[in-house]
Order: structure tokens, then C-alpha cells, then sequence
């Protein structure tokens, strides 16, 4: 299990951004093995996922926070659970102020 943990880390250290639902699965698979068989181990800091560039963001407007971005404009987001949220509804909600308690 430590091998497999091992290779899916450094598939996501290497992820080539083309689709974040390959990320997120590859995540998930990892989050499974790790709380199964390694519990305090952190094999991937999701801060420092390879991404494309994300706009700047007003922290506050979003309520979640915006890990990375596929080229398609899909990103991996979430704070307790990671979902896809693509860009254009993020920017949305920042624009109209709905995550900001307009």
C-alpha cells in the first residue's frame, strides 16, 4: 500500500492539468489509502498542487478554497469535501457578491 500511496503522490505532484476530475480522483484514491493505512501521514500538500493560473480571488467572496485549475477552466475546490466547480461559477458568485452576503 505505501508504494501505491507513493506513486499516486507523485502523480499528482506531476498532474499535467489537462482534467482536474483526473486529479480529484487520484486525490481521493490517496485520502482512502491514507486514512486506511497511514493516518498521519500527509503525502500531498493540496496548496501546492500544479495548476494553471488562477485569478485572484477575494478571499472572503469565496467560501472555499480554490486549489487548482484544469486547462479547461475547471477547478478543484472545497475546504472539508473537494468537488469541481468551474471557473466562470466562481466568478460569478465573486462577481454578484452572492458569497459575500449581498
Amino acid at each position: 500500500m505505501r508504494d501505491r500511496a507513493a506513486e499516486l503522490a507523485d502523480r499528482i505532484r506531476h498532474w499535467d492539468r489537462e482534467d482536474v476530475y483526473e486529479l480529484l480522483s487520484m486525490v481521493r484514491e490517496l485520502d482512502s489509502i491514507a486514512a486506511e493505512h497511514f493516518p498521519k501521514e500527509r503525502f500531498v500538500d493540496l496548496s501546492s498542487l500544479p495548476t494553471v493560473p488562477i485569478p485572484d480571488l477575494e478571499t472572503g467572496c469565496v467560501p472555499y478554497p480554490v486549489w487548482a485549475m484544469d486547462i479547461h477552466e475547471r477547478c478543484l475546490v472545497g475546504d472539508r469535501e473537494l468537488f469541481v466547480e468551474t471557473l466562470e461559477d466562481i466568478l460569478y458568485r465573486h462577481r454578484s457578491g452572492k458569497a459575500c452576503g449581498e
